[in-house]
């Protein structure tokens, strides 16, 4: 049984999103995207939400990496040991899907804010989750994953950004990569006639 609580915080937080997806007791979708900025609040209202369902869910016996994988998305959010919740969960005996929706969740968060640590993670991520996707979400993944390389990365955290901003931000590094190409291209003269 849901609570009030409960209900508000998934109406507070838009149902739709992909971290609030991970309360719902369906197998989590590998190439969802779960990484756009959630507020403090938000965070925190998701965060013991999925604290709570887990309580619930070990009592019975029930599997809560779903709700595990939210928590480390919640902690990322409010800045409050992630890195070591990734840590503690990839030490977990994981099928494949498992551990390829770990690397992709942690890729993404650390990309929303341009951290190079992103690359790997992301790329395992990928290869681990490559032959669990139907054709359209192999594509859409691989879409995302070929415009995302395009981003600067860098060591310091950048301003957090969700996958829209992020995805054209790296659309116009692309056509400005392919200009400059063409510019060369174009100023290369031949000096034999």
């Amino acid at each position: 049984m849901v609570s009030i609580k409960e209900k508000q915080t998934v109406r507070d937080l838009d149902g739709g999103t992909a971290p609030a997806a991970l309360l719902d007791d369906v197998e989590p979708a590998l190439a969802a995207w779960y990484a756009d900025p959630l507020s403090p609040y938000q965070a925190r209202l998701l965060d013991e939400t999925a604290r709570h369902r887990r309580q619930t869910g070990l009592c019975r016996g029930e599997s809560c990496f779903r709700l595990e994988l939210l928590s480390l998305v919640c902690h990322y959010w409010l800045e409050s040991g992630a890195e070591l919740k990734y840590l503690q969960l990839a030490s977990l005996p994981l099928d494949d899907a498992g551990r390829a929706l770990l690397e992709l969740v942690y890729g993404q968060l650390l990309i929303s804010r341009k951290l190079q640590a992103a690359r790997p993670h992301l790329e395992r991520g990928f290869a681990l989750a490559a032959r669990h996707l139907a054709s359209p979400d192999y594509f859409v993944l691989l879409r995302r994953h070929e415009r995302l390389d395009r981003l600067p990365l860098g060591n310091t955290a950048a301003r957090p950004a969700p996958l829209q901003a992020l995805l054209n931000e790296a659309g116009v590094i692309a056509q400005l990569a392919g200009r400059q190409r063409n510019l060369h291209a174009q100023t290369h003269c031949d000096t034999v006639g």
